[in-house]
């Protein structure tokens, strides 16, 4: 057994929650601005000048709601995945630049004539009083662009992020100043929830460049080893520096950081790949990608390394199953390792299939470790190469609705609990195939991290 003792944080905990409960909440914060605005009792205006107000106060809401939503607060990303944060961080960045750009449009819309609209908007626009909102509004486009595009045009990650983050604020911080400054808007009541709402995300940022970081450097960690499963697979086993140390649900994952500060934003999102009964030790299964990981196998022992999580809900804390499957695609059998290994460390008595796919034999990792596992647990595993090699006596295909049946719909349905990770083209299909096969969507448990 492993002492624990020093350990400093639990894992997950809570309730979790259906995604229906934070998008309600959500709805009802960014309704609040409204509601204020309908407790002024102003007089009505004309309905273009209506409309831009109300889109423009639920716009400033979803504005500061979206560095909640990056926050990577803990006691919201456990109980309803931080996939579904990520998710609706990514949805309302579009529908923000909606809302926030077409108010200029609807303040001079042409309501009461073209001429008339274009007189307006020239003495709007050549107005020194709105020149930070015109600067928030190109500063806005440019981000929520950025964000869209940045892989295509190249941009590296680290880059990206920082510059987000940056002008982000900065965004905010001039949008701010223009709506309390200007507009019927911009009385004590909505200059203080401005206000605030502004403390509130610098206070974010903070937390995520400042604390957290502070928090890393208390608790350091070093690479124990770092070894090749596979083709362009590595298995990297972190190790603390102190006693005190951070525990985990298995299927959560680790924003990473090696060899660099811990007030660096070279981090990245990794699954765990270890059981909690390997601890103090956290090992990652990463792939090289042709981004940072293509250096991974260049980090030597003894490098410097930085936790900030645990983080996501994908794990059994909370699920129920007659027997768990699950059905994963190249990478994505990291998080799957991670419960397994605790699955079989705990002598788990409920039937256990695992259904893996890869394009080449190589890519195959502890097939060793999982025909041990069959020993000892009622359990079945079936890995899928797409690209086999002539002498290879396996499965092979993709894991689709008839690779799929081959390999668990004999072995029951509804009433199991269904784990899939891998590629989002691989994940979707997987989860219409459950789908069609009944099985509820509380029953299927998957992390999506793009739209």
């Amino acid at each position: 057994m492993v002492d624990r003792s020093g350990i400093t944080s639990k894992p997950a905990a809570g309730a979790i929650l259906p995604a229906a409960v934070l998008i309600v909440v959500y709805i009802v914060v960014l309704l609040i601005p409204l509601l204020l605005g309908l407790y002024q009792e102003l007089p009505r205006r004309d309905t273009a000048q209506e409309i831009s107000g109300s889109l423009l106060l639920i716009g400033f809401m979803a504005l500061y709601l979206q560095f909640i939503l990056s926050g990577r607060f803990k006691w919201i990303s456990v109980r309803f995945g931080i996939d579904l944060i990520i998710r609706i961080h990514q949805i309302m960045a579009r529908v923000l630049a909606v809302l926030l750009l077409v108010h200029p449009f609807l303040v001079v819309a042409p309501w009461e004539g073209v001429s008339n609209a274009v007189k307006r908007g020239v003495v709007l626009f050549m107005s020194p009083s709105i020149n930070t909102g015109i600067v928030a509004w190109f500063l806005l486009l440019v981000l929520v662009l950025l964000a869209i595009f940045h892989d295509r045009l190249h941009i590296r990650y680290e880059a990206w992020r920082l510059s987000h983050g940056i002008g982000t604020m900065v965004m905010a911080a001039l949008a701010t100043q223009h709506a309390v400054t200007l507009g019927r808007h911009s009385d004590t009541m909505f200059i203080t929830l401005w206000s605030i709402l502004l403390a509130l995300s610098i206070l974010t940022l903070l937390h995520i460049y400042i604390l957290k970081p502070l928090s890393k450097r208390a608790h350091p960690y070093h690479v124990a080893s770092n070894n090749r499963v596979g083709e362009g697979l590595w298995h990297i086993t972190i190790a603390p520096d102190s006693p005190e140390q951070m525990d985990f649900a298995p299927g959560q994952f680790f924003w990473l950081n090696l060899g660099h500060s811990p007030f660096s934003i070279n981090e990245h999102p990794f699954s765990i790949a270890s059981s909690r009964a390997a601890l103090p030790e956290i090992s990652f299964l990463i792939k090289e990608s042709g981004d940072f990981t293509s250096r991974t196998g260049e980090i030597p022992p003894g490098t410097k390394a930085y936790l900030d999580g645990p983080h996501g809900n994908s794990t059994l804390d909370g699920r129920s199953g007659a027997s768990i499957a699950f059905i994963t695609g190249g990478v994505g059998i990291a998080p799957a390792l991670s419960i397994l290994r605790q699955l079989h460390a705990d002598a788990e008595q409920r039937p256990i299939r695992l259904v893996h796919g890869v394009e080449r034999e190589g890519e195959l990792v502890f097939v060793d470790e999982l025909n041990e596992m069959q020993k000892s647990l009622d359990f079945g595993a079936y890995l899928v190469v797409n690209e086999p090699l002539p002498d290879w006596s396996g499965l092979h295909g993709i894991l689709n609705e008839q690779m799929l049946n081959q390999c668990l719909r004999t072995n029951g349905c509804d009433d199991w609990l269904y784990f899939v990770w891998g590629p989002e083209v691989m994940m979707k299909s997987v989860t219409r195939t459950l789908r069609g096969w009944g099985v509820p969507r509380h029953q299927i448990v998957t992390e999506h991290f793009t739209l």
